[in-house]
């Protein structure tokens, strides 16, 4: 009986392992649903890489006549350099109220402006000292009445030709004035109507926030404020009929800055911002960066070529290799020059696409003449191609997608400079496939 039994467990053991192997070998034989779209796509680059091999002549014309016709975009060329439109966001509360400012008051009004930061010298620890505060009133009365600059011929008094166009430009550091005059003249501190209540100061029927200009405050003392570490002088400028605030505000950095580097102050140090001065930072990078794109692409084309080449002269690829380094260069010029066509600004960030689509243009190469040098040399040139076209394209067409795509996602940015820059690649990337199939 238990023998029996012994004998019907192994047979219907032995039944369940038949039919598991049966079903596991069913799994392994059904075709993988996730590599579809690899054999739809190495079916597609084999057919079309023979059609190419018995019709060169238009994918060589038509990506020279395109690269040719697209490159005319440079003379729509223009470039947006605003930081406040690059850098805040589309929706931004701040960009919607500068527009209504603009509107409000004009293009070249308060379009910018200048800051100079006031510090003790560096044996001083405090600026509430009566001699700084006159050093702080005589250098504000010279830049509001003395300072001078020359503008494409013409000859420009601060405070006269400039500041006067606005009123708020000769009372923009009132306040550092109505504060010292508070803290230091015993009448008016006896004054019922003169109370400094830091942050406000009450003068009188006016009431002034204190922090605008004055930095590192320390309370305490009899006078409700013991020290100050920086003072801020801030200078409004407007545009002339002539010329615009951008370009008066790059003179009068230039005047300030040497004048506040020849004058002699015992007592205090300064320091000067403005938005032209970050501008042209944020340019200086820009054309810096872009001589070095020839020398970028002569040592790329030099590495490239040698790399490619081997001990048998059959083998070698160095000008398959320099063709894959035109065809990144013609997108390269083809993807800027849509953009131009389309109207978008050219900004310093976009110098950087270069290197981006080169490096990816020449990795695009690699993998193409990797997959040729794979093939049977015995084959004919057109199976060949069919060959490497069917193993390279489709790796190649996966990695431009998903470079695309990260880009294309940034393109969607609400600031601007994110925004433009992704799209530039993003373009770029785009000629970079079509040109290299």
């Amino acid at each position: 009986m238990s023998l029996a039994l012994v004998m019907r467990t192994e047979i219907a053991t032995a039944e369940n392992a038949h039919n598991s192997g049966q079903w596991f070998r069913r799994v392994v034989d059904m075709p993988n649903p996730f590599g579809m779209l690899q054999d739809v796509l190495a079916a597609i680059f084999y057919r079309y890489a023979i059609y190419v091999s018995s019709n060169p002549r238009p994918f060589i014309v038509v990506p020279v006549l395109l690269t040719f016709a697209l490159s005319l975009g440079v003379f729509t060329f223009t470039v947006q350099d605003d930081l406040r439109f690059l850098y805040s966001p589309i929706h931004s509360p701040a960009r919607f109220e500068y527009s209504i400012h603009r509107a409000f008051s004009g293009d070249s009004v308060n379009s910018t402006y200048i800051a100079v930061a006031v510090e003790p010298n560096d044996n001083i620890n405090n600026l509430l000292r009566k001699e700084i505060f006159s050093e702080i009133l005589n250098l504000n009365n010279f830049v509001l009445n003395n300072l001078t600059f020359t503008l494409n011929g013409r000859k420009y008094n601060f405070g006269n030709d400039i500041c006067n166009r606005i009123a708020l430009c000769p009372l923009s550091n009132t306040i550092v004035q109505f504060f010292f005059d508070a803290f230091w003249n015993k009448q008016l501190r006896d004054d019922p109507r003169v109370r400094l209540e830091y942050p406000l100061l009450y003068f009188f029927d006016n009431k002034f926030f204190l922090p605008l200009h004055l930095y590192g405050v320390e309370l305490g003392g009899e006078k409700g404020i013991k020290a100050i570490e920086m003072i801020h002088l801030h200078y409004p400028i407007p545009g002339t009929e002539n010329e615009s605030a951008e370009s008066v505000s790059d003179a009068l950095e230039m005047a300030l800055r040497e004048y506040l580097a020849s004058n002699d102050r015992r007592l205090i140090k300064t320091s000067m911002f403005s938005l032209s001065m970050l501008k042209n930072e944020m340019n200086k990078n820009a054309r810096y960066t872009f001589p070095f794109i020839s020398l970028t692409i002569l040592l790329l084309v030099s590495f490239t070529v040698f790399s490619c080449m081997t001990g048998d002269w059959i083998t070698s690829k160095p000008l398959e290799a320099l063709m894959g380094v035109l065809s990144s260069s013609f997108a390269i010029i083809s993807g800027a020059g849509l953009m131009f066509l389309l109207g978008v600004p050219f900004v310093s960030q976009v110098t950087v696409m270069p290197f981006l689509a080169l490096a990816i243009g020449v990795d695009d190469t690699y993998v193409m003449l990797g997959a040729w040098q794979d093939t049977k040399r015995s084959l004919p040139p057109s199976k060949r191609m069919g060959l490497t076209l069917e193993e390279a394209g489709s790796a190649i067409t996966v990695t431009s997608i998903t470079s695309l795509l990260s880009f294309g996602i940034g393109a969607f940015s609400t600031t601007p400079a994110i925004s433009i820059f992704c799209r530039f690649i993003a373009v770029a990337i785009m000629f970079d496939w079509f040109y290299h199939h």
